[in-house]
């Protein structure tokens, strides 16, 4: 599929049965790079709900009518002493389909862009194995602020 055939779009309340497919998709992704497994009742909670498209951004990647990538990020700005003002982004998924072809650039764009109209930083957060993320995030001039650690304790 070219790059032109995908259209990005806000979100709307219409999507919200793809929204959620989607979100599933990236827990799912993240995990698996992670080594870890949900269980079915464990990502209730991140359902993505009506009151959420008037709190967060959402925009949508779409082609033959399907999502097929998702950005989201937060409306108002949010202040702290590491990272100033800034924007934080939710999520940030490509259908693994439709990735190398420049939709997670077209998608990620849209909130730099609500950033700077804004007059504010942007602040990511990813898991240290998602290598191709990481790397969209340095070419836009991203660097690490911070280092979050785990020590598992146990097998379970």
């Amino acid at each position: 599929m070219a790059m032109e055939k995908a259209s990005i779009r806000a979100a709307r309340a219409s999507d919200l049965p793809e929204l959620n497919r989607m979100n599933i998709a990236i827990h799912q992704y993240l995990a698996k790079k992670e080594g870890v497994k949900f269980s079915k009742g464990d990502l209730g909670h991140e359902r993505i709900r009506t009151e959420d498209l008037r709190r967060t951004k959402y925009y949508v990647a779409t082609a033959c009518g399907s999502i097929i990538g998702l950005i989201s990020f937060s409306k108002k700005t949010r202040n702290d002493e590491w990272f100033g003002r800034y924007v934080y982004l939710d999520e940030f998924f490509v259908d693994e389909r439709f990735r190398g072809i420049g939709l997670g650039t077209r998608l990620f764009k849209v909130a730099l862009a609500y950033a700077r109209k804004k007059k504010a930083n942007m602040r990511v957060v990813t898991t240290a194995r998602n290598r191709n993320t990481i790397r969209l995030y340095r070419k836009f001039g991203f660097r690490v602020k911070n280092v979050e650690m785990l020590l598992t304790t146990s097998k379970s």
